[in-house]
């Protein structure tokens, strides 16, 4: 992927959690990242290119990562690339943990997940910090506030995957008591029909959408459990289910039952 020549700032909204990983390792929980590229005012001519008809501005990125600090030094040991902690047995008292000018980059990245949704967690998606080495590192010491640390470092590029199927307000399934819907439940499909008889009087309704806002007929239910008792009268019975994302976005589905008169 081509580098971009300007890289947003990444700051911690309301609801949503920022987590630094190395690899599968998790650092730890993100304050601030802020990206930063520069490409050089200076050109510089192509090597055998003797008339400088052509010229070259290479972009330079680099990154400042802020993370909470632990009472273990651990993740910090991860991002300076240098000493680890030892698999068993803790620290040795014997290692130090220093800025290492000669580790090789390394790919860090940022799992955004939306938080308090009321059904877990759900990633949003992630930023790749692409080829990261430590430049300089901020570690301030006090006392009685939350502790940050502060790591710089150089980039190659820096680029966000959306994570799959995050932001739409589809159901990823639907299913009532009292019966099998017509036709099959698909994402696309929006409206759906199902035949009861006389003695059916109630049904309730099953929506599945993990990390959305769902109602039932405008009463809230949570992900994958299933609704309060609906009454059937005798003829058809619209029961619609809406999907809502944080961007705000919804979707509606319905289900027609229809109860037989006799």
């Amino acid at each position: 992927m081509a580098s971009p020549t300007t890289l947003p700032t990444l700051q911690v909204q309301e609801g949503q959690l920022y987590v630094l990983r190395k690899g599968s390792v998790v650092i730890g929980q993100a304050v601030r990242v802020q990206p930063q590229s520069n490409v050089p005012t200076r050109k510089i001519p192509r090597l055998g290119d003797t008339n400088k008809a052509t010229s070259y501005q290479p972009a330079e990125h680099s990154v400042s990562i802020e993370i909470y600090a632990e009472r273990d030094p651990a993740q910090m040991a991860q991002l300076l690339g240098g000493t680890t902690k030892p698999a068993s047995g803790g620290w040795a008292g014997t290692e130090e943990l220093r800025l290492n000018p000669t580790v090789t980059a390394f790919d860090l990245f940022v799992d955004v997940y939306e938080t308090a949704t009321g059904s877990g967690d759900v990633l949003a998606g992630t930023w790749t910090l692409d080829n990261f080495k430590p430049s300089s590192l901020s570690v301030p010491v006090q006392a009685d506030n939350v502790v940050t640390h502060t790591i710089n470092g150089e980039i190659d590029d820096l680029y966000y995957t959306p994570s799959t199927g995050y932001g739409n307000a589809d159901l990823s399934a639907l299913a009532l008591s009292a019966g099998s819907i017509s036709p099959a439940f698909a994402v696309g499909t929006t409206s759906y029909t199902l035949a009861v008889a006389n003695g059916v009087t109630s049904t309730t309704v099953t929506p599945t959408a993990a990390g959305k806002t769902i109602t039932v007929n405008g009463t809230a239910v949570a992900s994958g459990s299933a609704s309060g008792s609906i009454a059937l009268a005798v003829g058809a019975n619209t029961i619609s289910v809406v999907v809502t994302v944080s961007s705000g976005a919804t979707k509606t589905y319905t289900v027609t039952v229809t109860r037989a008169a006799s």
